[in-house]
């Protein structure tokens, strides 16, 4: 994965207008409440480290439709919800009428630190990021902001696509097997051909058609990004799905592997 700038932009820019030109179909395969990834690993992993509490304050980065937004006004939180995408920011506000008064939504690019600085200081209980931070190109505008951004108790949680076996980037296989134990058995498994080294690569994601940006970060690079900003983690889970689907290679065939890596951060 690139560490010139100019590239940096033109990868952001590239990023930015994917998900600009696959708001409606990205829509429809979230709905109104999230497809079964997001309700099965995310948002019980999620909400459990925000520690929820009525009347708090929170930012949602990289809201898209607004499926967690609209979660958490319902639990009795004022929300800030941000997204690049100004196709996916509308799509947000028409499965959130009704909500106005909680949510207020706003196209804000969280790879820009001019555009981070129009949101304002000491202004939330929490920051919420899901499934957000393999698609950003540049981390660093939006991890050096946390601290700013937050009241002194606040938190940050995030959730990513767990990068040792979902990375996006093409270096892990889902795989079956068969072996003779007391009689022919399948068996699931990961196979992984790389990790370490941060990449980028160009997947069509849940949208099965358009191509989508994902940047894999190792869980160390990542979280020594939050330690250099003077964060430190309190807070860690790794949901797996808990029943196994009819697809034998369908993600929740998987009962061991968790896909999701769901993390909270809060200033040191």
């Amino acid at each position: 994965m690139t560490q010139n700038p100019d590239e940096w932009l033109e990868l952001s820019q590239a990023s930015n207008e994917a998900w600009e030109k696959q708001a409606d179909i990205w829509d429809d395969r979230m709905g109104a409440d999230g497809n079964a990834f997001h309700q099965q690993l995310v948002r019980p992993s999620v909400t459990r480290l925000l520690r929820v509490q009525p009347g708090q304050t929170i930012l949602d980065v990289g809201c898209g439709n607004g499926v967690f937004a609209r979660h958490l006004a319902n639990l009795g939180v004022k929300v800030t919800a941000i997204d690049v995408s100004t196709a996916m920011i509308e799509k947000a506000r028409e499965r959130s009428r009704g909500l106005d008064q909680q949510i207020t939504y706003r196209v804000v690019d969280a790879t820009s630190e001019g555009q981070l600085a129009t949101l304002a200081e000491d202004a939330f209980d929490a920051i919420v990021c899901n499934m957000t931070l393999m698609d950003l190109a540049a981390i660093h505008p939006l991890i050096k902001n946390i601290p700013r951004l937050l009241k002194n108790t606040g938190k940050f949680v995030f959730s990513i696509m767990h990068p040792c076996f979902n990375n996006g980037v093409g270096t892990s296989r889902l795989v079956e097997e068969m072996y003779d134990q007391e009689g022919a058995k399948k068996i699931h498994s990961i196979k992984v051909t790389a990790y370490i080294s941060p990449q980028s690569g160009v997947s069509t994601g849940i949208c099965g058609r358009d191509p989508q940006f994902y940047f894999h970060r190792p869980l160390s690079s990542l979280l020594t990004s939050f330690f250099e900003a003077g964060l430190v983690m309190d807070g860690i889970e790794e949901p797996v799905f808990e029943l196994k689907e009819k697809r034998e290679l369908g993600q929740a065939q998987f009962t061991e592997i968790p896909w999701a890596f769901i993390g909270r951060m809060r200033p040191g």
